[in-house]
């Protein structure tokens, strides 16, 4: 509820400077409230980057994971707070793990054969996307996935089997 209070005051403010030229303030509320969980939950998973010495590993899950979800859909909690400690958790706790190489190939490959089976999903209705590049950006996902076969990190066979599993209908989750 403070996200989207303070959304709607700054919703507010924008709109008393300029009411001619600025969007509706639900509209604005709504952008607002994104913008403030994308940074709340960057700013969190960086500053656990930071804390335990993982920064710039962090920072490359991010880049990583946000590639997947945005090409690739998936769910998103209806609560902003649990997305944001879900994101957090996500990100940060991938780059403190270290997996045997097998385990990394398994992953990646099983994570290739679900996003071929499964990605992209759950993009109808929420972006402007059109349907008919859908095929193209599986192709790009199962290829941005399978680029793991050759930098065998564990930290991207984690966050790519986490996305893969995101992209099954769950009870509580709301489409991307």
């Amino acid at each position: 509820m403070m996200i989207e209070r303070a959304a709607e005051r700054i919703a507010l403010a924008i709109k008393q400077a300029n009411a001619e030229e600025t969007a509706s303030v639900a509209v604005m509320k709504f952008a607002l409230i994104l913008l403030i969980n994308l940074v709340v939950a960057v700013a969190g998973a960086l500053a656990v980057g930071a804390a335990t010495g993982k920064f710039w590993d962090t920072f490359l899950s991010l880049v990583w994971f946000a590639a997947l979800r945005t090409i690739g859909g998936g769910y998103h909690f209806h609560s902003n707070y649990l997305c944001i400690v879900a994101t957090i958790a996500i990100v940060a706790v991938p780059p403190h793990v270290r997996l045997p190489e097998s385990v990394v190939l398994a992953l990646t490959v099983t994570s290739v054969c679900l996003a071929w089976w499964l990605a992209p999903s759950h993009l109808r209705g929420y972006n402007r996307i059109s349907e008919s590049v859908y095929p193209w950006l599986r192709l790009i996902v199962i290829a941005w996935i399978s680029m793991n076969l050759w930098l065998q990190s564990s930290a991207f066979s984690l966050l790519s089997f986490i996305h893969v599993l995101s992209n099954f209908e769950w009870k509580g989750g709301k489409e991307t």
